[in-house]
């Protein structure tokens, strides 16, 4: 269409028509009109002083996370709105980006920070009024369709997150990935001509929607609207707000056509939607041997990574490192990156783990491989998740870094990250109670425990994901008291029984511990606290006490942990 309406005589209106865009009317001479924002939203906006404040949480809470916009821009186009107190009607999703990024650095403020607010300035009030201007306002987004309504629409669904309000994150994200695709933002052979900052804050954006929607079909067990297949857009270069290098660091990072360049804070996000893609390969039918593939790629892209991100190499005893407000951004994107990167191999094995017992997901894959054979491949990855379970647990070595990252647009993700982590720790414990690595697991999931709290206790998911993994270690301790009590009577009634009938005993220890439970299942589910009304798969064994904690009734955000998969391409 866009072919011919360049040759029509006259100028049309093709808005009825899908994949075209209005004809703006003409009016070079006419005076664009102006609003004011008051009348627009119902609500004026902080003084200078407050957004300037409230502007610079945000770059510390989420710039560095996920690039939207750029900052020098941002800021000006700010101060101008302000000053004047008045908008045109291309500037309406810039004004409710606006509001959404000062709402999100009222929130995420440190005590630092909010000691330079005005006293006057009530940021709970201001938060509260913000947030109804803006939800009674979201259509001006809808219909605005510009770059600026699709970094609001992508900032609200996180903040919905926060807000207990999954569903509406989860709608809004995908409202925002479609205004995107609209705006032919996938693919750069369609954008109009343009300067360079432009092209790269629409890069920058892409690629967040992108990740953000492989994420969030990752969380909530939902098939992505995004595959590395239908979209064109080049990874975004450096532009002076994140071109900082980090102190005491002096790496180098290969970019597109093979060139070395200097890592930045922007690196991290190139780093991660590698990440991203490479586990967008998978599937959910992979053979074994596929799985293996995809887990070596992940492996290898960790060993990629440059020296400014890896955790390892963070939290200095160099009080002029520690001082650094750049130095630790690159500590908190480096704790990230490893969260993700654990997260996404727990993602790739986990479903392995579930369906183990019968070997009917993993049989197809291995060929004529024997019994024994199959057993050695279920141990080698209940040994990569237990490792890398236990791998989330340890980041309770950087207690600096998990208390910046307490400010962070972050903490919903690296908290949904360890719960995973926690509740594969006790899927594994579960199984086998016996298992000398019990009391490791049990401490491991101690140490998760005390990570979220560190990040975000008074935040929902992690408030949340705090009970759920307590009560996982009340049921490991339920459980492995009463195997400990069944297995000492056993052996008593053995050395009974061994004096007039021998052969008894050989044929008890014939039996497994899996099918002991099994026989003692009903007597034993019984005693623990149970909910009928989760959305779990039944027939899990020893993990169906798992189920039955996490079920809907006790924890409904937590629904899809089950059908959490990382490869998710149905309906």
């Amino acid at each position: 269409m866009k072919l011919f309406h360049n040759h029509l005589p006259l100028p049309r209106n093709l808005d009825a028509v899908p994949n075209c865009e209005a004809q703006a009317a003409s009016s070079s001479s006419c005076p664009v009109p102006s609003y004011s924002v008051e009348n627009v939203i119902g609500m004026s906006l902080p003084s200078a002083t407050v957004a300037t404040i409230l502007l610079q949480s945000y770059l510390h809470a989420a710039h560095w996370y996920l690039a939207l916009f750029y900052e020098p821009a941002f800021r000006s186009h700010m101060h101008q709105i302000i000053e004047s107190g008045r908008i045109n009607d291309k500037e309406r999703g810039f004004l409710l980006l606006l509001l959404i990024v000062l709402v999100t650095g009222a929130r995420h403020l440190d005590l630092e920070t909010a000691r330079h607010l005005p006293t006057e300035f009530d940021s709970q009030h201001f938060q509260t009024k913000a947030m109804q201007a803006i939800e009674n306002h979201l259509f001006l987004a809808l219909d605005d369709a510009s770059i600026d309504s699709i970094a609001f629409l992508f900032l609200m669904s996180s903040t919905y997150l926060l807000m207990r309000k999954a569903q509406m994150g989860f709608l809004v994200a995908g409202m925002s990935i479609r205004m995107a695709q609209a705006m032919s933002l996938h693919s750069e052979e369609f954008w109009p001509s343009m300067g360079d900052i432009e092209r790269q804050v629409r890069r920058r954006l892409w690629w967040a929607i992108y990740m953000t929607d492989t994420y969030t079909a990752q969380a909530y067990g939902k098939p992505p609207i995004l595959s590395n297949t239908n979209f064109d857009v080049s990874q975004p270069t450096d532009l002076d707000d994140l071109a900082m290098l980090c102190p005491g660091f002096d790496s180098l990072e290969e970019r597109e056509q093979g060139k070395m360049h200097r890592v930045t804070l922007l690196s991290y996000n190139r780093y991660k939607s590698q990440l991203y893609m490479l586990v967008a390969k998978g599937s959910i039918d992979m053979r074994l041997e596929q799985i293996q593939r995809l887990s070596n790629d992940l492996m290898a892209w960790k060993v990629a990574l440059p020296p400014e991100l890896r955790i390892e190499n963070f939290e200095s005893d160099d009080q002029v490192l520690n001082d650094s407000p750049v130095y630790n951004i690159f500590a908190m994107q480096a704790l990230t990156l490893q969260a993700t990167f654990n997260n996404m191999l727990l993602g790739l094995l986990s479903p392995l783990l579930y369906r183990e017992k019968t070997f009917e997901s993993i049989r197809p894959g291995i060929g004529n491989q024997s019994p024994m054979e199959c057993n050695t491949l279920s141990s080698d990855i209940h040994r990569k998740l237990l490792d890398t379970s236990l791998s989330v647990s340890r980041l309770d070595q950087y207690p600096k870094t998990l208390r910046l990252l307490a400010s962070s647009i972050a903490t919903t993700q690296v908290g949904f990250q360890c719960l995973t982590a926690g509740v594969i720790l006790g899927m594994l414990a579960l199984r086998d109670l016996s298992s000398p690595q019990l009391l490791e697991i049990k401490y491991a999931l101690a140490r998760i425990i005390s990570i979220l709290d560190t990040i975000g206790a008074k935040t929902p998911l992690c408030g949340q994901s705090i009970d759920v993994l307590t009560e996982i270690i009340h049921l490991i301790a339920f459980r492995e008291a009463k195997y400990v009590i069944k297995s000492a009577s056993r052996h008593s009634d053995r050395a009974s029984s061994n004096i007039s009938t021998p052969n008894m005993a050989t044929q008890d220890s014939g039996v497994s511990y899996d099918m002991r439970m099994e026989m003692e299942g009903s007597q034993s589910r019984a005693e623990v606290p149970t909910s009928t009304e989760g959305g779990s798969p039944s027939g899990l064994g020893l993990f169906s006490d798992l189920e039955m904690l996490l079920g809907e009734h006790e924890f409904p955000q937590l629904s899809q942990i089950w059908q959490f998969d990382p490869f998710a391409t149905g309906n």
